[in-house]
């Protein structure tokens, strides 16, 4: 099935023509951005016949991280966390009807892994989108405001192609506009040669030239970026530089007792904790959502031998190493590394001609809620205020925020395994009946236990 493109001019004309009309139809749902949560809750809003939804995502196609899609890259999770199993295994949504529909079934069988390709996995979100007519793409949302007279949201959203303006009026608000690249202090910005990872592929032809590169973070990212460079230095003649201010290249902790720890049962458990506690929780656990995969980590330690064995090793690690600022002389000139060793409490310079920051992401309330801020919770640390099932407004029922939620649901808040509990708990509030229940099934664990 080809890639669906933004919509046609006269897709949303029918909104665009009831503009001018204040009492205009107010649907159940709409979703801002579609990234993997939003497309998962599109999904299993499908089939819910009384739940009229919508949909809007700027860009003009579903990509998810589309230049960090490295040929050798797999997911983090197992296929059967895909957007629909966990809440409605019969769903035709699901990644193994995609595999089916695509001929693929067999051969991913006898592939027996797990973990499918990340590139593959892009394309299962892909064709999910591309089914779903409620998914508007190509269309910017540029404001929101609140109707006291419909007691409901107007949407304001615009064609990104024609610039044709439209308003939808909604019930509940779903913000799946997903997080930004986080860029660290003292890194200039509009630099060439300093690139994030968000945007590895796309910059990667003019890393080329560059003869000693840097990457700056030691999680599956950075990771990525690393291998991929280092599989590339014979032919590019890189010399390589890979630094994380943790203690330890480590692995994400994925053992079956702590995987345990992402179930519904685990997460009410940590959202019944108080905030102090939480906190402390998510630093305790860092392990347990930070590092890379394992086998990503024994690929790099097996290619880095075999350079070695042939003599033509031309990369280093740095753990315990922090990233204080990058200062450039002039342009064209090498950008200066000020680094700072954690344990020995040293200060030292590299010279390097091109950064990666995998430095990660980081949470930003979106400037078109600006004029519903009022009917916003925030907590005292200034983060939006969640309750167990993502609402944050003041009436807990009405505007619900994906992917924003660590400081109150743990550190699974990101881990796509989950996604279909946030999206059954929100479905479950808006329509006001248990659509989807959350079974917690077997645990071997008791994380609240009461005594006998």
């Amino acid at each position: 099935m080809p890639l669906r493109q933004q919509d046609s001019p006269g897709a949303l004309a029918f909104q665009t023509s009831r503009h001018r009309d204040m009492r205009t139809p107010v649907r159940r749902l709409v979703g801002i951005g579609v990234g993997p949560f939003n497309l998962g809750l599109a999904c299993l809003a499908q089939p819910i016949t009384d739940l009229e939804s919508v949909f809007f995502e700027r860009k003009p196609a579903f990509d998810w991280h589309g230049n960090i899609l490295m040929t050798h890259a797999r997911m983090q999770t197992p296929f059967t966390a895909d957007l629909v199993t966990p809440a409605d295994p019969t769903s035709p949504f699901s990644f193994l009807n995609f595999l089916k529909q695509h001929g693929r079934l067999h051969a991913y069988m006898i592939r027996g892994d797990l973990y499918p390709l990340r590139e593959e996995f892009n394309q299962y979100y892909q064709w999910c989108a591309n089914q779903l007519e409620n998914i508007h793409f190509g269309h910017d949302v540029t404001d929101v405001e609140y109707d006291d007279a419909q007691q409901c949201y107007r949407v304001h959203t615009e064609n990104a192609r024609t610039s044709t303006p439209a308003v939808t009026a909604a019930s509940a608000l779903v913000i799946g506009t997903g997080t930004v690249p986080r860029w660290p202090d003292g890194v200039p910005r509009n630099v060439n040669r300093i690139i994030h990872s968000s945007q590895y592929l796309a910059q990667r032809p003019r890393l080329r030239d560059c003869r000693r590169i840097a990457v700056v973070g030691g999680g599956q990212s950075g990771a990525e970026v690393f291998l991929d460079l280092l599989q590339g230095q014979d032919t590019h003649d890189h010399e390589l530089l890979w630094l994380t201010r943790s203690t330890h290249f480590f692995p994400t902790e994925e053992g079956k007792l702590t995987l345990e720890m992402t179930s519904p049962t685990y997460i009410e458990h940590f959202f019944s904790l108080a905030a102090s506690k939480r906190k402390d929780l998510i630093q305790a656990q860092h392990n347990l959502h930070k590092g890379s995969r394992l086998d990503t980590l024994a690929e790099i330690y097996d290619t880095m031998y075999a350079h070695h064995v042939r003599g033509s090793l031309r990369a280093k690690l740095l753990p315990a190493t922090s990233l204080q600022r990058i200062d450039r002389e002039r342009a064209g000139a090498s950008l200066r590394l000020s680094l700072y060793h954690n344990h020995l409490e040293t200060d030292s310079t590299r010279e390097v001609d091109a950064v990666i920051l995998a430095t990660g992401y980081q949470d930003l309330l979106p400037g078109f809620m600006d004029r519903i801020a009022d009917r916003i919770l925030l907590d005292s640390s200034g983060h939006p205020d969640l309750d167990l099932n993502h609402a944050v407004d003041i009436n807990r029922g009405e505007i619900f925020i994906q992917n924003m939620d660590l400081h109150t649901h743990g550190f699974s808040t990101s881990d796509l395994s989950v996604s279909y509990n946030d999206n059954s708990r929100i479905l479950n509030t808006v329509t006001g009946r248990t659509v989807y229940p959350l079974n917690p099934g077997v645990l071997f664990q008791d994380f609240t236990p009461t005594g006998d």
